[in-house]
């Protein structure tokens, strides 16, 4: 990505080639803020076939384009750093409103409370709409989205030689193309492009796909780094003249922004980049989606979004102590209890999509446990704190504090509040958490070091991570065999 934005910029000719969205009046006008100087690009692998000559299905027989990879892609302010987060194409994500984008997508019509997969997401209103749903979900701000397909794709890594996988055991698979014996090998686009699609062994799931996919780009990282692709200028120029014909970018990214991006990734550590995935739990109604696990995917995003260094033990807090909210007071206006302490459930009264996601971001950031989010049974002009037994009131009482007008309300244990839980019903009244207790500024934050502990804490590896440590991610009980010819 580097190397073509670096070359975007240097040869304008090859710039003018790219296919630019103007999708700024799409994104609606509630987005999150901007905590800092960081850059969020929303990286989107397209699986239109597009300009592959059938290599992969005939474009009459396999229409349009659905989003085989989604990622963000968070630069650190000082640009010594750099995470990458995947999100699984069957992540369940609230349905909200989008427009048509111009190229075709139709579009959708906001559902509160229903969902659908990522996935369908781009596939109904293309990237302004995927963007729009993961700002509203994450509370992450995104400045920019790059779309490349399966042309591209292979162009890349032809152009920069070819680039080593590597396979615990064969694979012969005719569904994606994958034919490789077991050990290292050095591929060119089409196998590569096979590697990152395969998704018929091991579990056959998507999240093993999104391991391998990590220690691919670890290896491309690598690649690049031992090339010193960004110092040489005919590879540089080769990358971007073949791939600018298969690339979508918002029309906000211009030649001074791609040049910044590149040069500021230029001295950038294999090591400094980790990727992770959002972590996720099993659908408990489809085993074929997967759902955001709480606390954990709020604090991450709130993490990235305010560039805080991640607690070493920052699973610890999935199981806070209740024993804390245990022994406080009968009346609400017993003494304050730590935030750590108090688990919160965000509801969403106010019928706009990814609200709780927000606030449970917003709680996480301020040091709260987020025991899980959803949907009110009705809908709700106040914003309300329910909690169901005297050991609760303390527990309330500190979560009041730190959100402006909401009412406190004891109910029987028989209302669904949890045992050593809270519920926070979010209602058209809620305005956000009180800025008294918002997060360092910006000055402050870019001028830190960084974000650390991602990977140890959700799990992932660095840019310089060993590729044949992936055996992991091919596990399970598909084998590849069953799929030879």
């Amino acid at each position: 990505m580097a190397a073509t934005l670096a070359a975007y910029a240097a040869y304008r000719d090859v710039v003018d080639g790219i296919k630019q969205e103007n999708v700024s009046n799409l994104l609606g006008k509630s987005r999150p803020p901007q905590y800092t100087t960081a850059e969020n690009i929303l990286v989107i692998g397209s699986d239109s076939r597009a300009g592959t000559d059938g290599q992969f299905g005939s474009t009459q027989a396999i229409q349009g384009a659905r989003s085989d990879t989604m990622m963000v892609l968070h630069i650190l302010p000082n640009h010594q750093g750099a995470v990458v987060i995947s999100f699984p194409r069957d992540s369940l994500a609230p349905i909200i409103g989008c427009q048509p984008d111009g190229t075709g997508t139709k579009g959708q019509t906001a559902q509160p409370g229903q969902s659908e997969m990522l996935n369908a997401t781009f596939a109904a209103g293309g990237a302004a709409c995927l963007w729009k749903t993961l700002e509203q979900t994450t509370g992450i701000y995104i400045d920019h989205f790059i779309e490349i397909n399966f042309a591209g794709f292979t162009s890349v890594v032809n152009d920069l030689g070819g680039v080593n996988v590597c396979l615990p055991e064969a694979i012969d698979d005719p569904a994606s193309g994958l034919n490789l014996t077991a050990g290292e090998h050095h591929v060119n686009g089409t196998q590569a492009l096979a590697f990152v699609r395969e998704r018929h062994v091991g579990l056959g799931s998507d999240l093993q796909r999104i391991q391998r996919q990590q220690y691919f780009m670890a290896a491309l990282l690598q690649q690049i780094d031992s090339q010193q692709v960004l110092s040489n200028v005919p590879k540089v120029f080769a990358i971007a003249r073949d791939v600018a014909k298969t690339l979508t970018t918002d029309s906000g990214l211009s030649v001074n922004d791609m040049r910044n991006i590149a040069m500021s990734l230029k001295g950038l550590n294999t090591k400094g980049v980790q990727f992770t995935q959002v972590p996720v739990v099993p659908d408990p109604n489809d085993s074929a989606h997967v759902l955001w696990q709480q606390p954990q995917s709020a604090q991450l995003f709130s993490e990235i979004a305010h560039d805080q260094t991640v607690p070493a033990k920052a699973k610890a807090k999935a199981s806070a102590t209740p024993a804390a909210s245990a022994s406080a007071s009968a009346s609400v206006t017993a003494p304050a209890v730590s935030p750590a302490s108090v688990q919160v459930n965000v509801l969403n009264a106010a019928g706009t999509a990814g609200l709780a996601a927000q606030a449970a971001s917003a709680l996480t950031q301020n040091h709260f446990t987020v025991a899980g989010t959803g949907n009110a049974a009705a809908p709700s002009a106040a914003t309300i704190i329910q909690y169901s037994s005297a050991a609760e009131a303390a527990a309330a009482k500190a979560l009041a504090a730190v959100v402006p007008g909401a009412e406190i309300q004891p109910v029987s244990s028989a209302s669904g509040v949890g045992s050593n839980e809270v519920d926070l019903i979010l209602g058209s009244s809620y305005t956000g958490l009180r800025t008294s207790t918002a997060s360092p500024s910006p000055t402050a934050s870019a001028s830190g070091s960084g974000i650390s502990n991602v990977t140890k804490t959700y799990g992932g590896i660095s840019g310089n991570a060993d590729i044949c440590g992936d055996k992991g991610a091919f596990s399970g009980p598909d084998q590849p065999s069953e799929f030879a010819p």
